[in-house]
């Protein structure tokens, strides 16, 4: 019996090449440029981090990144208060404003039935606090779970997040996926090398590294 042709890999695409970027905004003017420097590092599949996007944001960068399948969370617990928002067109629909946000993007070409890249639709699950999203695909054989996390900067958030939200218990893994784990964690396994580090900032680097240590998957 013929293996599916999800599963099927050729030489080429038995590696896949994965990178984590936190963009500090994506913008339209950002785009171009950094699709560019994707492709000359040939990425496959792309976690990014801080997209600050909303519906209306990523509508307006689609365009540049058309090569690209994309599964996005965005913030949608905080909406701008009227000064933070400012004057607005009359009759113009007010956007919130936008932080966090993060995104795993794959490769349309590497994408099933064409590509060896099966992505469960049904298994994205997005944070509505836009920190974590995460997805189960099939590859080469082989049952992945894509997990993208953006960690607040403060250590005790961390350490929650770590211990409610990437720990092996909270993910839910199943026996025979493999886990694939990226983002930006924004703390360092200590705080020697965190390069201008504030006073005290090596005590929290540690206690977030510990506690990574002890509980993530």
């Amino acid at each position: 019996m013929s293996t599916p042709a999800r599963n099927r890999a050729t030489p080429r695409q038995q590696r896949l090449r994965v990178a984590t970027h936190n963009v500090n905004g994506l913008s339209l003017a950002k785009a171009r440029p950094l699709t560019e420097a994707w492709a000359a590092n040939r990425v496959d599949i792309l976690f990014l981090q801080e997209t600050h996007w909303n519906i209306f944001k990523l509508a307006q960068v689609q365009t540049q990144l058309s090569g690209w399948q994309i599964y996005c969370a965005h913030d949608t617990t905080r909406q701008a208060a009227p000064a933070e928002a400012g004057p607005q067109p009359q009759g113009s629909a007010r956007q919130p404003r936008t932080r966090a946000g993060v995104a795993i993007l794959v490769r349309r070409h590497l994408l099933a039935p064409q590509g060896p890249i099966y992505i469960e639709d049904s298994s994205v699950q997005r944070a509505p606090d836009g920190r974590l999203i995460q997805l189960r695909a099939k590859w080469a054989g082989h049952r992945l779970r894509l997990v993208n996390a953006y960690l607040p900067n403060a250590a005790a958030g961390q350490r929650h997040f770590i211990e409610e939200r990437l720990a092996e218990g909270a993910l839910q893994l199943q026996r025979d996926e493999q886990l694939l784990l990226g983002g930006d964690f924004n703390f360092v396994e200590s705080g020697l090398d965190r390069r201008g580090a504030a006073p005290g900032s090596r005590t929290q680097a540690d206690a977030a590294a510990s506690t990574w240590a002890q509980h993530a998957a």
